[in-house]
């Protein structure tokens, strides 16, 4: 019974705990050897999505947007020639008219009569020439008749002297004749003073002749303004009369401009003026598009001044424009390049000379130069030159750890600007 219970006890106490290891440990090795293999793991890089830009064709022109105020240096004010009444005034302001065109006409009878005025003074004056040519050959002649009566006294005045020393004639008689010299004396000097005045007068009446001659010139010329007819095309500006009123003269009538005068007034960075002066130094022409209504422009002669705000630039219109004196234009001024450039947005410039090309799915790095503005839409894009190339990628996504070499993911390939 013992031996029993020591096999029980054996049993209990070592086999039993022995059995459990060699089953869980068995169960281990089952689990172990039966679990899955997982796959291992392959960690790939990060492509950064981005938009990009197709550079097909360069741009030839820079796109400047600027706001302007239309100007005129040919604002003409026609005035009453002369005092007459107004007839016909028949244009308002705003209209147009073209060369020819007949603006006002005063009454033709009271300048008539005005033209008359002026002539009958210019023969006035020629009546008063006249009569100064007569007046001074009679004169001219009294002047000798009493240089001959003076000589004939002092002949007396020496016969009577004579006659006293012998006793032949009293000094009373002597008296006598020297007070008639003196008297032919006094008679021929006023006839000299005559003649000596009669050049001025002469002078006087020669100048009243030829302002005549003048004022009827003027009369003349003045009423050939009273009937004014446009001599070139142009716009009513302001009215300061009506058909029918009496008017002085100089009095202001009609305020109008050419057609051909209005200029755009904007202001410009010296980069800008320096562009469009270069362009027409090289006969390009300077174009613009009106905005919001898409108006095409064309510009001539340039010029600018320095001022307080920048450089203020008066472009004159090539061709006539709805445009009125006074206005604020909002525009698109077109100039030419000195050499094509691409123009993208300003959200693929990374600082202010580069921007990164996307090579296979790699940035590359490019230098470029900023040499201009274009508008796409209402967006405005740089016109950028450097080492780009059309058919090339441009990255246009702003990343903040763009660097040659990152990988990134094009989302899209956007067409480059149009004109």
């Amino acid at each position: 019974m013992k031996a029993i219970s020591r096999v029980r006890w054996l049993a209990k106490t070592v086999l039993l705990p022995l059995l459990i290891l060699l089953l869980g440990f068995g169960v281990f090795s089952y689990l172990k050897n039966s679990k899955p293999i997982a796959e291992p793991v392959e960690i790939d890089e990060r492509a950064w999505p981005v938009e990009t830009l197709l550079l097909t064709q360069p741009q030839t022109e820079s796109q400047l947007a600027l706001v302007g105020r239309v100007e005129t240096q040919q604002r003409i004010r026609l005035h009453a020639p002369l005092s007459a009444d107004l007839i016909a005034l028949p244009l308002q302001v705003g209209d147009a008219f073209t060369a020819g065109t007949e603006l006002m006409a005063f009454d033709e009878q009271q300048v008539a009569w005005q033209v008359q005025s002026a002539q009958a003074d210019l023969s006035e004056a020629k009546a008063l020439l006249d009569a100064e040519r007569a007046r001074h050959a009679s004169e001219q002649q009294q002047l000798e008749r009493e240089a001959a009566m003076l000589a004939l006294r002092e002949t007396d005045v020496e016969r009577n002297q004579q006659l006293v020393t012998r006793e032949l004639a009293s000094e009373q008689q002597l008296d006598q004749a020297k007070e008639a010299l003196n008297r032919q004396a006094l008679t021929w000097l006023n006839a000299q003073l005559q003649v000596d005045q009669q050049a001025s007068r002469f002078a006087q009446a020669q100048a009243r002749l030829d302002r005549a001659r003048v004022q009827l010139d003027t009369v003349q010329r003045q009423a050939k303004q009273a009937r004014y007819v446009a001599p070139m095309a142009g716009r009513v500006m302001a009215r300061h009369a009506a058909e029918g009123e009496p008017l002085s003269q100089n009095n202001p009538v009609l305020d109008f401009y050419s057609l051909d005068s209005l200029e755009l007034r904007v202001t410009l960075s010296e980069n800008q003026v320096t562009a469009v002066r270069d362009a027409l130094a090289q006969n390009h022409d300077i174009t613009g598009r009106a905005l919001p209504n898409d108006e095409a422009l064309q510009f001539s002669r340039f010029d600018a001044s320095a001022t307080v705000r920048g450089l203020d630039a008066w472009l004159a219109f090539k061709q006539p424009t709805q445009s009125r004196p006074g206005e604020m234009r909002e525009l698109l001024l077109s100039v030419p390049l000195a050499q094509p450039a691409f123009a993208v947005p300003y959200s693929a410039l990374y600082g202010q000379n580069r921007v990164y090309v996307i090579d296979g799915e790699r940035l590359e790095a490019r230098d470029v130069q900023r040499v201009g503005d274009w508008m796409q839409g209402s967006q405005r894009w740089a016109l950028v030159r450097g080492e780009l190339a059309k058919g090339e990628q441009l990255l246009i996504t702003q990343l903040p750890n763009a660097v040659g070499g990152l990988r990134v993911h094009a989302l899209n390939v956007a067409n480059e600007a149009r004109p």
